[in-house]
């Protein structure tokens, strides 16, 4: 079980290390000293893993010291242990309360009857039944929706087709009336020329 930095253990091994030398690095052996006896869950190898590290700085009885501070270890994890316990029935206790006040109850299911069953039945196949009509009545909506969408289709066509020949009908006049135009035009300026190839030979006659 871990014992994060700000626990009273971690402080307990800090203070107690230092005792023991006041130059002493707290960040190398504190964590390394915790990760042992987190790790390791037999005594004499938590002895084994932190002596090695201790016999550094540790002048006598280094045993002792490791005693001590996994006498300590041991005691801290055991409050944990006892204190999430204590949490743990103490959050069930609430629940159990907390139930007991909304009186919650599981409704048991009761079994249909062999009348309730065919009564379910009847209903089910009379709903079933509409279904069917709102389908057909849709279905009749939708085959005179399309019917008027073609009329509308071809009403649209008809009057397209009537406007195109008009649109030719005119062009067709105007065709006819430019051409009578360019006729009339053209009788106009034959009739000039004659007249004055005539006046001209009448000039021509006098001058003779």
């Amino acid at each position: 079980m871990a014992a994060p930095r700000d626990s009273e253990f971690h402080t307990w091994l800090e203070d107690r290390l230092l005792k023991i030398n006041p130059d002493i690095d707290l960040g190398v052996f504190v964590d390394y000293i915790q990760g042992v006896l987190e790790t390791e869950t037999d005594k004499d190898e938590m002895i084994d893993g932190i002596s090695g590290l201790l016999g550094e700085v540790v002048e006598d009885d280094v045993e002792g010291v490791c005693e001590t501070i996994i006498s300590k270890w041991l005691e801290h994890i055991q409050l944990k242990a006892t204190k999430a316990e204590e949490e743990t029935k103490l959050a069930d206790q609430k629940l159990a309360d907390m139930l007991e006040k909304q009186k919650i109850s599981i409704p048991t299911v009761k079994p249909k009857t062999e009348e309730e069953k065919a009564r379910k039945a009847a209903i089910l196949q009379q709903y079933a039944e509409i279904s069917d009509g709102e389908v057909t009545d849709s279905d009749e909506d939708g085959g005179d929706s399309l019917l008027v969408k073609n009329e509308n289709l071809q009403k649209v066509g008809a009057e397209e087709k009537e406007k195109r020949e008009k649109l030719k009908q005119q062009h067709e006049q105007k065709k006819e009336k430019d051409k009578l135009d360019r006729e009339k035009q053209k009788q106009k300026q034959a009739e000039r020329k004659d007249a004055e190839k005539k006046r001209t030979q009448k000039v021509e006659k006098r001058m003779r």
